[in-house]
């Protein structure tokens, strides 16, 4: 499978059994064609580097890859970060008024204070946005995937995204869902404290301690 392929199989998919699963790249979403470029344009350009790192969150949240349709990235760093760039056929909602997500901010300004050299692959556990309907709001939030859901459906897809890319060599899981999943495909996996939980100190000293293990494995100062 290519690329485009995988992009297509995302797209298509639609055997949910939990009603509250938004597929984002799905032609029946507003932005999928906001989505599917943009993922398919990182997943090309990533692949060009090689990478040999991936990181693996839970789910797409609602304002990050749910609009971005990239893992742990916000519309906001498709508009700001030179790994992307609006110029270079990334798209966004409103040019003037790029969405923001936490998680996606964290991870990406960690990744610049550490400075490495090789650019990380990104994955979610489950593919797809899950939600629910808060009682007292009546809007939508985000919500864990289940374990069927994980191994049904992310699993298949998380199993795909690996193939097409067999320069791969360390995995870590961000957050307890993408520690469980990987470990569960017989990934050796280290484990990143997810920047929600504990942002100011376990999360940049674990994400830092990632790294720098594979510097010592590698002899490279990434």
């Amino acid at each position: 499978m290519e690329i485009e392929g995988f992009v297509k199989k995302l797209a298509d998919y639609t055997n949910f059994d939990n009603s509250k699963v938004m597929n984002q790249y799905h032609k029946s979403c507003e932005y999928s064609k906001q989505t599917c470029t943009n993922l398919y344009l990182y997943l090309k350009n990533i692949s060009k580097l090689k990478p040999t790192i991936l990181l693996v969150g839970e789910a797409p949240g609602y304002k990050g890859c749910k609009k971005s349709g990239i893992p742990f990235t916000s519309e906001r760093i498709l508009k700001e970060n030179p790994f992307f760039g609006l110029e270079n056929g990334y798209i966004i909602r409103k040019e003037k008024k790029p969405e923001s997500e936490s998680t996606a901010t964290k991870i990406w300004q960690e990744l610049n204070n550490i400075k490495h050299q090789f650019l990380p692959l990104f994955w979610n556990s489950f593919p797809f946005h899950p939600y629910q309907v808060d009682i007292k709001t009546k809007k939508e939030k985000n919500r864990h995937p289940s374990e069927y859901e994980i191994e049904t459906i992310g699993i298949p897809f998380l199993n795909d995204l690996i193939t097409l890319f067999p320069s791969l060599m360390f995995f870590s899981g961000v957050g307890k869902k993408g520690f469980e999943t990987l470990e569960s495909i017989g990934k050796t996996v280290f484990y990143i404290r997810h920047p929600a939980n504990d942002y100011h100190n376990e999360f940049p000293k674990t994400f830092k301690e990632f790294f720098k293990s594979i510097d010592d494995l590698t002899g490279q100062n990434i």
